[in-house]
């Protein structure tokens, strides 16, 4: 007798088979096509690159470059305004040395040189025409900007293959018209994470990023290229941004100095490139733009041009100009400084605890009250604040930016368990903490997708969490809060996949709307190069391996004030500069 079951499971078979080779040749093809596009991105760079270098690889002295890539930013503009040098000189030996050095080590991006120096030319001639007094302060200087942060003659691309073919920004995002405003030429754009999701700098566009203490290691994520650039001397100045650590990582992978405003007072907006989920992350997070250099001063030169100047053009942002006054007087009062030396969650490296030790004792010799903190704030930070960020769970929302192009090795796991459904992914993370990934699973069982009720479920348990963490801020009477940047140093290629679980040292900051910025203070010793921890999971493998060759990386420490108290945070972190005087840049 004729059974339709006999027919019915093979021909369902054959549907999937055909269904699945299908999604591979398309796949295939779209990848295919996204690569043609990416090599007339490349080549049309190498050409701009080398036109450029046959132009003027012999125009500036090579003692005047020494000079130059010695200085810091506001060191070069003081040069450039008593005419000692001129932007244009200033503006050829960085981009001579970002269309090498920075083309070697993959930490640039898009480039537009010749633009740069025909503006800088004009800048000169006002130089020669008005009195210096009268020109805005950033008149003249070269700066490095993040592939996505988007800049008029720079592609914008946040590591997508798709946007490639976007061609150059016509115009300026909010933040970057107020620093050209105020004089900044922009002359390249810095690598970053494929998706600006990870603490490692590495895209099928520009390539990966290596860190110039080390190219076995990552400049970290996400604004990696951008603090490679600053510390391979390839850039004066950068600007990054940040929404759970992306300035602080790569500053402190680097040994430059960093700072991630308080959120609601710079604009974000006109940013090209902002998915949908974005917005939410941007307003939810407390997602910044901010400035990295080769000093605090430097970093308070930015704060200085953009706090205030967003109120034409952006509702959302009150006008708060900066407070010279209360940055003076912060250097007055004698303040009560919290440190946290480790967390429960994972424990420091030697060398990222001895200095939070050093650097306190450095502060109370000046009068300074330091106060222990044991609370543990970083897990709880991570469980909350990752439900609100990845509200769509699992790499959905990056498998749709995506539009077919392969995912990087740091997204690989989470894509893989994106095809699972919550009731799973919940189930992995309960049984995980049986096979020793505890910390894994507690991650893996929030990250699931989520229904608009659950999402604002999670938005109001953050909101619960950030009154906890004020209140403990207001009892204890704190100025500031002195913590690891994360609990190590800058890891290895292909390591951020099992260890990004791990940034809840910086990601507090964010959920909390806080400045917090980066003071490097030393490089790692020979006595340091171990590590210990009482867990045995995957991360904590990990971790161990990256012990061998850590000696001479840099380490530095983070400081974090209350919101809208930017001032304080800059004078702390100049504080802290002028008593440890780190100026150290690898010998490339």
């Amino acid at each position: 007798m004729f059974h339709s079951s006999e027919f019915f499971i093979p021909f369902l078979f054959l549907l999937s088979f055909i269904y699945l080779l299908y999604k591979f040749i398309a796949i295939y093809l779209i990848n295919r096509y996204y690569s043609q596009n990416v090599k007339k991105v490349l080549q049309e760079r190498q050409n701009n690159i080398q036109s450029f270098l046959d132009r003027y690889s012999n125009v500036v002295e090579p003692s005047l470059q020494i000079e130059i890539l010695s200085l810091t930013a506001c060191e070069l503009l003081d040069k450039i305004k008593s005419k000692q040098i001129t932007s244009e000189q200033v503006v050829i030996t960085y981009s001579l040395r970002a269309a090498t050095i920075g083309l070697e080590y993959g930490l640039i991006g898009d480039v537009n040189f010749e633009d740069a120096i025909s503006e800088a030319k004009k800048k000169d001639q006002d130089i020669n025409e008005f009195d210096p007094i009268d020109l805005p302060p950033l008149h003249g200087l070269p700066v490095s900007v993040k592939d996505h942060v988007t800049t008029k003659g720079l592609r914008y691309t946040a590591g997508f293959m798709k946007c490639a073919t976007l061609g150059k920004s016509p115009d300026d995002c909010n933040f970057i018209k107020v620093l050209r405003d105020n004089g900044a030429i922009f002359y390249v754009s810095s690598n970053l994470p494929q998706g600006i999701g990870s603490i490692e700098s590495y895209n099928n566009i520009w390539g990966r990023a290596m860190n110039p203490w080390d190219r076995n290691r990552t400049p970290g994520g996400s604004s990696g290229g951008e603090a490679g650039l600053i510390a391979s001397k390839c850039s004066p100045l950068g600007i990054g941004s940040d929404a759970a650590g992306s300035i602080r990582i790569p500053c402190s992978f680097c040994g430059i100095y960093g700072f991630a405003p308080t959120g609601r007072r710079i604009s974000l907006k006109r940013t090209r490139n902002l998915r949908v989920h974005d917005i939410n992350v941007a307003r939810e997070i407390n997602c910044s733009y901010g400035p990295m250099g080769k000093s605090v001063e430097d970093l308070i030169l930015v704060s200085k041009c953009l706090f205030g100047k967003f109120t034409d053009v952006d509702p959302d942002i009150p006008p708060l100009d900066w407070n010279e006054e209360k940055y003076q007087k912060a250097f007055l009062k004698k303040k009560r400084i919290g440190v946290i030396y480790d967390d429960s969650f994972c424990e420091s490296f030697p060398a990222n605890r001895n200095v939070i030790m050093e650097v306190a004792e450095a502060l109370k010799r000046k009068g300074h009250e330091i106060v222990l903190v044991t609370e543990n704030w970083t897990e709880e930070f991570v469980l909350t604040g990752l439900p609100v960020m990845q509200s769509h769970g699992m790499a959905s929302n990056l498998m749709k930016t995506l539009e077919g192009e392969m995912p990087e090795s740091f997204y690989r796991l989470q894509v893989l368990l994106s095809y699972f459904p919550n009731v799973v992914l919940k189930f992995f993370g309960f049984m995980a903490k049986f096979v020793g990934e505890a910390r894994f699973g507690k991650i893996l069982g929030v990250l699931v997708d989520r229904n608009l009720d659950e999402f604002y479920k999670a938005v109001f348990k953050k909101e619960i969490l950030k009154d906890k963490f004020a209140d403990f801020w207001i009892e204890r009477k704190l100025d500031a809060l002195i913590t690891p940047v994360l609990p190590f140093p800058a890891i290895k290629h292909g390591d951020a996949e099992l260890l990004q679980g791990l940034i809840g040292n910086t990601f507090i900051y964010n959920i909390m709307g806080m400045p917090a910025g980066v003071v490097p203070i030393r490089k790692i010793r020979e006595d340091e190069q171990y590590y210990s921890t009482r867990f045995k999971d995957m991360a904590a493998k990990k971790l161990k391996s990256l012990v061998d060759g850590i000696k001479g990386l840099p380490v530095g420490v983070q400081v974090a004030t209350w919101n809208f108290n930017d001032e304080g945070c800059l004078a702390l972190m100049k504080e802290i500069e002028e008593e440890f005087k780190y100026h150290d840049f690898p010998k490339i």
